[in-house]
């Protein structure tokens, strides 16, 4: 009798270890989401928004660990070398890092080819920004003055960052000429453009609104493919007459190369599901952020190689000699 009692402990062991063995990888695990940024930035609070939610259905503890610096390439890196088995993902503008870093990266800690796509999130177009005081009211005007030779700056957050490559796509696309002027942050970048020391910049909503509606900052065009409704006043550079100047920040998850398929789609699933409920969707909006779904993980790499094309065009008449 002991000795079938023992037979039969054993054996549910082994079933229990199976069933452990065969579940997703996340399942009743501590997940680490990785920000390749600091805290209080606008993909730090989309992390912090959506950790609890997506933990819930993931069955899963989710912590936000911060692994900021040098343009999202080591929280990328750190993420790459981590184990493939969805305990360790990274929560970034992709826009960033699958594809802008490779393309002006001479030696970059990680590869796009280490990480793979999980789930798209949110995307958040740019504003262009002038001083409230400022003459022009749209491209067309910027266009005129330009040809007059009149000196244009344009602020930056640094280069090779997004906005960077935004002044480039603006200039390749309108043929207005503005010089570049790189600053450390939104802040002294936003300071001086009220001051009128520089004349304009490309930032993200989530910063701008605010400024635009108090009447410190002018919005000329904001570069999403529709307007946004944080700004509905303001015209699409599109609408002004540029059909490819579109520049946004995408936002979503990226996981280790290797990561199981059974794993992905299970985390497809539930990010695509925390993002769909109304509360998500309306904080989202108030941040200048609009949700952004696929229908599965092939969907999502597809629209980042048709993304990562664009960009590549844009970059391959730039001098990156500053940018290493």
């Amino acid at each position: 009798m002991k000795q079938s009692k023992r037979n039969w402990c054993r054996a549910a062991l082994a079933v229990l270890a199976s069933t452990m063995m065969s579940a997703p990888a996340f399942a009743q695990n501590q997940v680490t989401l990785v920000v390749p940024y600091a805290p209080g930035g606008i993909t730090d609070i989309l992390a912090r928004l959506i950790s609890k939610k997506l933990g819930d259905e993931l069955q899963s503890t989710i912590v936000v660990e911060n692994k900021p610096g040098a343009g999202t390439a080591i929280g990328a890196a750190y993420v790459a070398k981590a184990p493939p088995d969805g305990r360790t993902i990274l929560l970034t503008t992709v826009s960033t890092t699958m594809i802008i870093n490779p393309l002006i990266m001479e030696k970059p800690p990680y590869s796009p080819q280490e990480l793979v796509p999980v789930a798209p999130i949110a995307s958040a177009p740019f504003v262009l920004l002038a001083p409230a005081g400022f003459t022009a009211s749209n491209l067309q005007d910027l266009q005129a003055m330009s040809k007059k030779g009149q000196n244009l700056n344009c602020a930056t957050v640094g280069p090779g960052s997004t906005g960077h490559l935004t002044n480039a796509m603006f200039r390749q696309l309108t043929g207005i000429n503005c010089t570049d002027i790189h600053y450390k942050g939104s802040g002294p970048a936003t300071t001086d453009v009220i001051a009128g020391t520089v004349q304009l910049y490309f930032d993200g909503l989530s910063s701008a609104v605010p400024r635009v509606k108090s009447g410190q900052l002018k919005a000329i065009a904001v570069t999403g493919s529709k307007r946004s409704p944080a700004l509905p006043n303001v015209p699409t550079a599109v609408e002004l007459g540029f059909p490819r100047f579109v520049s946004e920040s995408t936002f979503g998850m990226v996981a280790p190369a290797k990561t199981p398929q059974a794993t992905l789609k299970k985390l497809h699933a539930a990010i695509s599901k925390v993002i769909a409920e109304p509360e998500i969707r309306s904080k989202l909006s108030e941040l200048g952020a609009e949700v952004e779904a696929s229908a599965g993980v092939a969907e999502y790499r597809q629209q980042i190689a048709t993304d990562a094309a664009a960009w590549k065009a844009i970059v391959g008449g730039m001098d990156l000699t500053s940018l290493r």
